[in-house]
């Protein structure tokens, strides 16, 4: 693949040299730091009774408030387990 990269940009090759190592530890740091913010959030959606496939959507702009918004307003699941009986037929009004 990198073949013909190479023989499509001639300058590729150049450019690759000069970028060697810093390129790799960008992508390690890139990585890295979005494993940092993602699994907290797979975690907190996990436990708030959500798919935690919810926190990829962090990392959108826009998304991630409404999707936050929406994860703040939510009936958790231990308050469906602390709501009396009162308040359950209450609710259903």
């Amino acid at each position: 693949m990198f073949d013909l990269l190479i023989k499509l940009f001639p300058s590729l090759q150049e450019t690759m040299h000069s970028l060697g190592a810093p390129l790799v530890y960008l992508i390690l740091f890139l990585v890295g730091s979005a494993a940092c913010l993602v699994l907290p959030w797979f975690r907190i959606f996990r436990r708030a009774g959500l798919s935690p496939g919810l926190g990829l959507f962090m990392f959108i702009p826009i998304v991630n408030i409404v999707v936050f918004l929406i994860f703040a307003y939510r009936e958790w699941p231990i308050e469906r387990e602390n709501r009396t009986p009162e308040e359950s037929a209450f609710s259903r009004m």
